[in-house]
């Protein structure tokens, strides 16, 4: 916090505005591949844009930096919800992917996103299966 800088040209609540526009129409339920790309591009361009240093106006009640927070929270969870849905080529769910409408039986496995010091890492974990049904259901 002792890095907070004023700059009059990022205004952070507007970016947020910004960020939830993206994930709405590119990340929505109905999905494509170029959609996620342009998705995860302007979700770097934002993370550029904001920078590492906090954002701060100088008032009592900062309300520029409680933006710029959110802002730098949230950008990580978009990163992770666009990964999950890149790696995903079928359509499952609610979440469909126009490019790949078709289930695929090798995607029966949850996504598990982890954030650590070497980036945003995906894995994929099995499905627990009961026996008696052979439905899946969760662990």
């Amino acid at each position: 916090m002792a890095r907070r800088r004023a700059r009059g040209d990022v205004n952070p609540a507007a970016l947020v505005a910004h960020l939830q526009d993206v994930m709405t129409e590119k990340v929505g339920p109905f999905r494509t591949g170029d959609k996620l790309d342009a998705a995860l591009a302007e979700i770097e361009r934002l993370a550029a844009a904001i920078g590492d240093d906090p954002l701060a106006a100088g008032t009592p009640f900062d309300s520029v930096l409680i933006d710029w927070l959110d802002l730098r929270n949230m950008l990580p969870v978009a990163r992770s919800v666009v990964l999950g849905a890149r790696a995903r080529t079928e359509s499952r769910g609610a979440h469909q992917r126009e490019d790949f409408p078709g289930l695929d039986e090798r995607w029966l496995c949850n996504q598990v996103a982890t954030l650590g010091s070497g980036g945003l890492a995906l894995e994929t974990v099995p499905v627990a299966r009961r026996v008696e049904t052979g439905v899946g259901v969760p662990a």
